[in-house]
Parts: structure tokens; sequence; C-alpha cells
């Protein structure tokens, strides 16, 4: 039988296994029929209607610029999600012109719940006079505003400066995506605000190329938002600190679902006091922080993650349900918690440089209770050892380590000084590292190891007889190169561990080089994939 005996219900049934890419690009251009096809429903679920074309090289007056009316007039296809990227349009197109008629055609026909948009700040201020309406049932929605000026005789500059607040009605809203992006230092769009009414808001980013304060969002009314997030790519200079108008009205009053806070390079005047009580995530980084002289009480707080903070007094926090500490060094020095007999997990990243903070500053009774811990050396910035021993000191509950990646000098010397700081672990993991050829003098309580994308000097690892356990998921070789005769890796003592098999695998420049793994170990691997 023919492929085009078929009826149409089971060649969407067909068609329902193939790639959108490859329907829209291949299938949908055999003939008028596969065309019709694939535009019915459900594999317009896979689609997305691209308004503009992605070509920046095309010509703004060119009238295929973007996809002409009588084109979607003619089309069986439906569509929910809907990308526009204006690149150089004229703003008579975007208001009254050809396309200002594409968009509200699309408006009227489909139902846009997901909506991207990437335009210049002339013409954003242009589609929120004339376009609000498409945001009406929007559910998902991308918006990135670029500081490009518009050209000229475009559009008068006093037409645009004084039109701001602009009311934003997203009644269906979830989940919004901002960001504003600025690529030069010779122009930079005037300030505005932004004021979302959002009663589903339940995530939304916000991302600032310089915090200048000049995009402000108001989140008026957002009872079941649960996750902000605040992103700026270079540090506010000290002339505009102020308190992002976003958290104003992040109180457990104003929003009682409100879990999930992250703040990157976000300036700050206040403690964040009257948010602290309701979240369960709190995520600061390269942030100022003004901690108060009593101890600052987070009921629910479960996952606590700050690097780089500017701290001149003491952080003090009650967390009787905090699980996970993420942070780094110096910031350990000045961070008081109290009541944190739930802890679990301390991840403590050593990349970042000292703020020369002295050490008599420490008050670490809190990390007593914590059990596993995961060193992220990342090219350790310093190595402290009076620090340092000060701190294994008081982590006398930790039974699992981890480390990862590499000291920058004396390596194996400063992995063995830690290791032999934890007689009470009983698991050890490695990973991205390089490994001693010895483990002897590892405490007997280690009963396991794992070794993972790791190297070692030499052809063999040997182990106490106290380790029961090792799993190997990708040892190498460092002297398995081109003309180098390696006959492989073993753990030793002989016969007291599973033995390793060699895998070829892409690593280097130098080509294929050899991974030894435990069968164990790739099994497990497969299984994660």
């Amino acid at each position: 039988m023919s492929i085009e005996a078929l009826p149409n219900e089971l060649l969407v049934q067909i068609f329902n296994h193939l790639s959108w890419s490859r329907l829209s690009k291949k299938v949908s251009l055999v003939n008028r029929r596969w065309y019709h096809v694939v535009g019915m429903a459900p594999l317009a679920s896979k689609a997305t209607l691209n308004l503009c074309k992605t070509d920046r090289l095309q010509p703004a007056y060119c009238g295929d610029y973007h996809i002409p009316l009588e084109v979607l007039q003619s089309s069986s296809r439906e569509y929910s999600r809907f990308k526009i990227s204006m690149h150089s349009m004229e703003a008579e197109q975007l208001v009254d012109g050809t396309f200002g008629a594409v968009l509200q055609y699309c408006h009227h026909r489909w139902n846009i719940q997901n909506l991207s948009l990437t335009m210049c700040y002339y013409q954003f201020h242009l589609f929120l006079r004339h376009h609000t309406n498409l945001l009406s049932n929007v559910i998902i929605v991308k918006i990135v505003v670029k500081d490009i000026p518009p050209p000229n005789g475009t559009i008068r500059d006093d037409e645009y400066r004084n039109a701001f607040p602009f009311m934003l009605p997203m009644e269906k809203l979830q989940n919004m995506d901002f960001e504003h992006r600025q690529f030069s230092n010779n122009y930079q769009s005037p300030p505005y605000v932004l004021v979302l009414i959002t009663p589903n808001l339940e995530t939304i980013s916000i991302q600032r190329c310089v915090m200048r304060n000049n995009v402000r969002i108001v989140l008026q009314h957002c009872p079941k938002l649960r996750s902000l997030f605040m992103f700026s790519r270079r540090p506010l200079r000290s002339s505009f600190v102020s308190d992002p108008l976003e958290l104003e009205n992040a109180t457990p009053q104003q929003m009682p679902s409100l879990s999930r806070l992250k703040l990157i390079n976000v300036p700050l005047q206040s403690t964040l006091e009257p948010m602290f009580s309701n979240l369960q995530t709190i995520y600061l980084a390269y942030v100022k922080i003004n901690p108060t002289s009593h101890t600052i009480t987070c009921e629910n707080l479960t996952e606590l993650m700050i690097d780089s903070l500017t701290l001149y007094e003491p952080l003090k926090l009650r967390v009787p349900q905090l699980k996970t500490l993420n942070c780094d060094m110096d910031v350990l020095k000045l961070l008081h918690l109290h009541d944190a007999l739930q802890t679990d997990q301390l991840i403590i990243n050593m990349r970042y440089p000292s703020k020369g903070r002295p050490m008599d500053t420490a008050r670490l009774t809190g990390l007593i209770h914590f059990r596993r811990l995961f060193l992220k050396l990342g090219q350790c910035y310093c190595y402290d050892a009076v620090w340092f021993n000060f701190l294994w000191s008081n982590l006398l509950g930790i039974v699992e380590l981890r480390i990862r990646e590499k000291f920058p000098r004396d390596h194996l010397s400063r992995l063995q000084d830690v290791l032999e700081q934890f007689p009470q672990i009983s698991q050890l993991q490695l990973q991205g590292t390089i490994i001693p050829n010895a483990f002897r003098f590892l405490p007997t309580s280690v009963k396991t190891i794992y070794i993972e994308d790791c190297s070692v000097v030499g052809s063999s690892v040997q182990f106490s007889p106290s380790v029961q356990r090792v799993r190997v998921r990708k040892l190498w070789s460092s002297n398995d190169l081109p003309g180098c005769d390696v006959d492989g890796i073993q753990l030793e003592p002989l016969g007291q561990f599973k033995p390793l098999h060699s895998t070829k695998v892409f690593r280097t420049n130098d080509g294929p080089r050899m991974a030894y793994s435990t069968r164990e170990g790739c099994q497990s691997d497969e299984t994660q994939d």
C-alpha cells in the first residue's frame, strides 16, 4: 500500500514521531496534502510561529521582512507559541502598518499563550502603547529590551520619554522572563516603570545589563508568586544604590507564597528581614547586606546559598529547618547559625579570594551538625592552613566528604592534609582532580571511595585493607599519551576490588585516550544518562 493511500488521521500519527524542525522544513514541502496534514492538530502543538525573519542582514524596508498577512490567513495551522524579534523595523510598520495588522490578526485568530518578544527600547514603547491586548491570554512571556537608539526621523525623543509608567494587565500570566540589555554607553534608554497586574504569576526573572534603576518593575498584586530572581551583569555604582522597587512588596503579607529568592549584583539598603521568615530558598551573590544586631529568624528556610557578600558585621540567622548551606570560605567567618539542628549538607566554594577578614570573628558552633561536606576547590585562591584547620575542627559531624577539582599548588600534599583532618568519615568521593597512588594514610573509618573523572600518575592505586568498596568512573593515567605504553591501572591490594576496564574516550586534542572504570561505575553512568 502506498503512503498516499493512508487517511489523514494515520498520517498525523506517523508525523507525530518526527521533530517539528523536520516536519516544517522537509515533510510539509512534499506536496499540498502533506502541507495541510502538518498543520493539523496535535502536530500544531509543536509549532512556534516566528513572525519576523531571523536574518539580521534582511533590510527592514523589504516587503517580506515579516510573514505577510495573506499567508497567515490561508494557513490551516493552529499556534499557541509566538516569537517576535524586531531588529530595525520602522515605527509605522509596528503601529498602523503591515506588521501591526499581522499582530492584531494573530491575536484575534489564535490564543497566544507563549510569547517571546525581542525589540529595541523605542519599539517596546510602541508595542505597549498599541498592542498590549496581545498579552491578555499569555501564560508564559519572555521580553528582551535592547538599548539601541531609534533610526533618525522614526520617532521623536519626547514622544516616548513621557509615556511611562505602563500598566500591564496579564491576568493569566504564570511565568515571566524580563531582560534589559545595554550594548554600549553611547545610548541609554530613559527610565521607565512597568506595573504588572498578574494575580496568577508564579515565577519572575528580571535581568539588567547595568543596575541604574532605569528599569523598575512594580509587582502590584502577586498572591501566587513563588520565585523571584534578579540579576545584574555589573555591580551598581554607589551613587545609584537603593532598594529595587521589586522588593518593596516582597513581604509575607503581600506575597504569601514567595518561597525562593535569588539576587545577584543587586543593591540592598534594608536587611530583607520581613521576607526571611517565609522563604525556603535564599541565594545571594555579590550583594551588600546590612545585618541587624539581633538574630533574624528564618522559620522555613531549608536551603541557603551565599557567595561574595559584602558584610561588615556578623549575619545572625536562626534556621531550625535548614538542610543545605552553600557558601564561600570568607562568608563563614561572619555567618552565625543558631538552632541549626536539621542541617545535613555543607557546600564550600574555595575559589573566591579572601576579603581579609580576621579569623577571630568566626563563630562556627552552628556547623557541628552537618553530616556531608562538599569542597569545591576551583583552583583554590589561597591556602590558609590556620583558618582551614580551625574550620575542620568544627566539622566533627561530617561522615561523607566530597572534593572536586584541585589546589593550584602542592595539590597532593594539601589534599592529604585535608583528608587527614576528618578521622570520622566513612565515605569519600573525589571528582575531577588528581589522586595519589597510595591512600594508606586514610583513617580506618573510610569504607567506601568513589573516584570520578580523576587522573593518577602511574599504573596503580593502593588502598588500606579497611576500605571495603572502591567504585571508579573514568580514571585517567597522566602518562597515557600518544607514544606511551600503558597496560592499564590496577586497584591494590589485588583481588579485593573489582577490576578496572578500559574505554576509549575522546577527551583531549591529542586524540582518544583510555579511561578506566569499574563495571559498576559504567552501568551507573548509563542509568543516569
